[in-house]
């Protein structure tokens, strides 16, 4: 089993070895696709916001080769004041509901507890294992 063992290991690191050196050897013919994909974009969307009033509302377009347009992103909440500031101001104006407060046990702490302590709580410890079957490291010198 140890000498399977240490046969996959090879292999995928074989395996590793050559995907990374196909990577690289791609790396800059994909670096300049993005760059010319990013270009083109950049350059067609000032044409698509003059487009736009003639979409009759819509927020995309169909074209020949593809569809272009803004997405909608929901709203998102950038607080100008500081957090505190901000909670004391929804206390204050009584909006309870807009502030989260979120509880749960510490499970950490919960451990250090005795068993009875745990079971009168509605708990009990759990301890696992898993069987495993790790090959030895190959010693140098040694052949297979």
């Amino acid at each position: 089993m140890s000498e399977i063992g240490r046969t996959i290991a090879e292999l995928k690191a074989a395996a590793d070895v050559r995907i990374e050196a196909i990577k690289e050897e791609l790396r800059p013919q994909l670096q300049a696709l993005a760059l010319e994909a990013e270009s083109l974009s950049s350059a067609i969307e000032p044409w698509a916001g003059h487009q736009r009033q003639s979409w009759g509302g819509k927020r995309s377009q169909s074209l020949t080769h593809g569809r272009v347009g803004w997405r909608k992103h929901p709203d998102k909440i950038k607080p100008i004041v500081s957090e505190a500031e901000l909670l004391g101001r929804l206390a204050v104006l009584k909006l309870d509901d807009c502030i989260r407060r979120y509880e749960e046990p510490d499970l950490n702490k919960l451990a250090a507890l005795d068993d009875q302590t745990l079971t009168d709580l509605g708990c009990k410890r759990v301890q696992a294992e898993t069987f495993f079957a790790e090959p030895s490291k190959p010693t140098k010198g040694v052949d297979r």
